[in-house]
């Protein structure tokens, strides 16, 4: 038998599921126990891009990993979703070393069934994301009700008014509920609204920074 075909024999008796990839992610050789998994003939799998498989969420990570394997050439443990033949996607817990031939060896473990696992993997990036959500809208509170500045938001279809901060309030001298009755036409003096109307409409078309200049506003007082 020769080297090459023992290889791939001792390849084919292994029950993890392996491939080999170029150094640029190209699958070039996957074991039996891979391709039965997937449901794709070996044919299928060969000679396409490794990150062809992969979920779109979970392919900046994977490309990642790989970043890392090869420039320190340590071995890499990470989990992904890979696409089975079916269009179905499966968990997959890689370990990827760099062979002396700056080829990738990769060796797989189907984790969908290790419920436990998976749930407390979709509870961490749960938490994660509820946490980072929860600091940024703390963030924005912050940064617009204690702002010096009065700062209005708005419908720009229907011009009404949605939010105000407390620098608002002070200087129209309208409460914070009267402003959630009016539009934000209502803050401009009569002679001004129209060409208010056409800068926000440009800016609803164009999504740019229209700059309305310094123009005369009416508070409450009728100031």
């Amino acid at each position: 038998m020769k080297n090459v075909d023992r290889i791939r024999y001792i390849f084919d008796l292994s029950p993890d599921l392996l491939c080999q990839l170029t150094a640029d992610g190209y699958i070039t050789m996957a074991n039996k126990a891979l391709t039965a998994a997937l449901g794709y003939a070996n044919e299928e799998l060969l000679s396409k891009h490794y990150l062809d498989f992969i979920h779109p969420e979970d392919k900046d990570d994977t490309i990642k990993q790989l970043e890392i394997l090869l420039k320190t050439q340590t071995v890499c443990i990470f989990m992904n979703r890979f696409r089975c033949a079916d269009g179905q996607y499966t968990w997959f817990t890689w370990n990827i070393n760099q062979l002396p031939d700056k080829s990738i060896y990769a060796s797989a473990r189907d984790v969908i069934h290790h419920k436990d696992l998976l749930e407390q993997f979709d509870k961490v990036v749960s938490e994660k994301h509820e946490k980072a959500l929860t600091e940024s809208e703390e963030n924005y509170k912050l940064l617009f009700y204690s702002s010096p500045l009065p700062i209005i938001i708005f419908d720009m279809g229907t011009l009404a008014i949605l939010d105000v901060n407390n620098a608002a309030t002070e200087l129209y001298g309208y409460t914070n509920q009267e402003f959630l009755t009016m539009r934000i036409t209502d803050l401009r003096h009569p002679d001004g609204v129209e060409s208010m109307i056409e800068g926000i409409k440009k800016r609803a078309v164009d999504g740019k920074i229209v700059d309305m200049g310094t123009k005369t506003h009416v508070k409450k007082s009728g100031e």
